[in-house]
């Protein structure tokens, strides 16, 4: 299934890291590191998927998940984060999946697909367009 995955993640190395992995499985990914270039983008292109840290770019992180989906109700976003004590945080009830952060991206990989095959059963197919990035290699 090709599909266009946005992910929001502070830390290059992150974004670099999974980027690499989502775009092996043949997705179409651009990766940002701030709330307000995540809300650029998502205003100029359409995307099938959004991975979200929310403690990137401080509160403004926990904002983007309600601002997602309040402009597009759905839109699947997952929460990729490596504090694993909110799951059952209120502000991040929107979400459609939570993944603690691994080295191993089986989950997060597992939830991505479940949720487009969800998505691609609605009326709202995921998109026919690709839209892929180079990644530019970061060092850590």
């Amino acid at each position: 299934m090709n599909a266009n995955i946005l992910i929001l993640d502070e830390r290059p190395c992150v974004r670099y890291l999974v980027a690499e992995e989502l775009a092996s499985d043949g997705y179409g990914i651009h990766a940002v590191g701030d709330a307000e270039s995540l809300a650029r983008y998502l205003t100029c292109t359409t995307v099938d998927l959004v991975v979200v840290d929310p403690f990137s770019d401080g509160l403004k992180g926990f904002d983007v998940l309600g601002g997602i989906k309040r402009r597009k109700v759905d839109l699947p976003v997952i929460v990729f984060t490596a504090h694993d004590g909110y799951q059952r945080d209120p502000s991040l009830s929107q979400a459609d999946a939570y993944v603690t952060k691994t080295v191993i991206l089986d989950q997060l990989k597992e939830n991505i697909g479940h949720l487009l095959t969800r998505k691609a059963r609605t009326r709202y197919p995921v998109s026919e367009c690709l839209l892929t990035e180079t990644v530019t290699k970061y060092t850590c």
